[in-house]
């Protein structure tokens, strides 16, 4: 493609959804690229009835309703083909179950269309034994990416030992915005932590957190029973439990014979920042994702176990700088949560690190830094020549 002088070059993202916790990224992602002259457009169709998702996409600068047309569970298609062609760059979510994918990978290979990037975790990382053919097809649409954008660096070593060449991928590092949780935690004095407590129904007493969708694969059981355990070693240690989901019938049984598990429901923004300003510990064994970084910007360690189905925002947690990463082992976990309970140094060193993670790993670098590779990629297509006004390839 030959570049064209004096036209803005045109960006597009498609997602299946636009959840509430990207609207600031793309927000912020669409602010990055305007001032260096790209015109980006996202994308995004409605969740699935079972889901709880809800769809966020009217909060987005640029962005497009696509209806998604569902066809069997997961697998769905968005009737973007046409419209897409006249993109420059057009960077997809790296899923077997996008039927436009395939689509645009084959008029890409027969010399038509937009450069095509991905955005994914490069595996199924999430699953003990993915299916041969799923894992086959992800590598070979992986491989003829133009471009790619991998959460995190973990994911980076994945691609690459794909054969996918290294300067061609954006580590993005995945970010949520957590502003709510760092003015909350910031506003709250020990008077206000503690009516807080009393609203919430929790005793002034050691306290954890567990906070996500209360879902199988979240390792529920297990977690109740390492509590029980670490209860004989931190007496009135209780668990607060925000989320909702299948599992929650089964959780509120168990914490009919167990009062020390308060049952919060689900929780958003303040409402969410609120309990974990008032928590001691962050307990996720299993599926550690976004939600580590709600931990980290209200200063608490992060206790899990490797249960080998952690989503890539893992790489975050480091052993003993701002969480503890443990066997998979009821009495392992119940030793982790004492210590940390049970040590307010070791708390305190934890706490530390937890925010100088927040610091580190957040919506507006993830903005930055995706939108760096969106620039490179386009540089590569002749759509985009870097000069030191339009601020290449500086974060702003």
């Amino acid at each position: 493609m030959e570049p064209q002088t004096g036209a803005r070059a045109r960006a597009a993202i498609v997602y299946r959804i636009v959840p509430h916790y990207r609207v600031a990224f793309y927000n912020g992602l669409s602010g990055f690229l305007a001032r260096r002259g790209v015109d980006l457009t996202v994308f995004g169709g409605q969740a699935r009835p079972d889901e709880a998702f809800q769809e966020s996409g009217h909060e987005v600068a640029g962005h497009v309703f696509a209806r998604n047309l569902y066809l069997h569970g997961m697998i769905y298609y968005q009737p973007l083909f046409r419209r897409l062609r006249d993109y420059d760059l057009v960077v997809v979510e790296q899923a077997n179950s996008a039927l436009l994918n395939a689509l645009l990978f084959a008029r890409r290979a027969l010399g038509g269309g937009p450069r095509l990037a991905l955005w994914g975790h490069g595996d199924d990382l999430q699953q003990q034994a993915p299916a041969r053919w799923r894992r086959g097809m992800k590598r070979f649409l992986s491989r003829r990416a133009d471009h790619w954008f991998a959460y995190t660096d973990s994911v980076k070593g994945i691609v690459e030992r794909m054969g996918y060449p290294a300067d061609r991928i954006t580590v993005v590092q995945n970010a949520i915005d957590v502003s709510a949780v760092t003015e909350v935690c910031a506003g709250l004095d020990d008077a206000g932590r503690a009516s807080a407590r009393r609203r919430l129904g929790l005793d002034d007493a050691p306290t954890a957190v567990f906070c996500a969708r209360l879902t199988e694969g979240k390792g529920l059981p297990f977690l109740v029973e390492a509590c029980e355990r670490a209860r004989s070693r931190v007496p009135g240690l209780q668990l607060a439990v925000v989320g909702n989901g299948p599992l929650e019938g089964w959780l509120r049984e168990q914490a009919a014979t167990r009062p020390w598990i308060r049952m919060l429901g689900a929780r958003y923004g303040r409402d969410k920042a609120e309990v974990l300003a008032v928590s001691h510990v962050f307990l996720l064994p299993s599926f550690v994702g976004l939600s580590i970084l709600d931990a980290f910007a209200a200063g608490l360690p992060v206790v899990t176990a490797d249960f080998h189905n952690h989503s890539p925002e893992v790489d975050y947690l480091e052993h003993r700088r701002n969480g503890l990463f443990v066997p998979a082992d009821p009495d392992f976990y119940a030793d982790a949560v004492a210590a940390v309970l049970g040590d307010a140094a070791l708390r305190a060193d934890l706490g530390r690190g937890a925010l100088a993670t927040a610091r580190l790993r957040t919506v507006d670098a993830m903005a930055a830094n995706f939108g760096g590779g969106i620039l490179q990629a386009l540089e590569r297509a002749g759509r985009f020549n870097p000069t030191p006004a339009a601020g290449w390839p500086l974060h702003g």
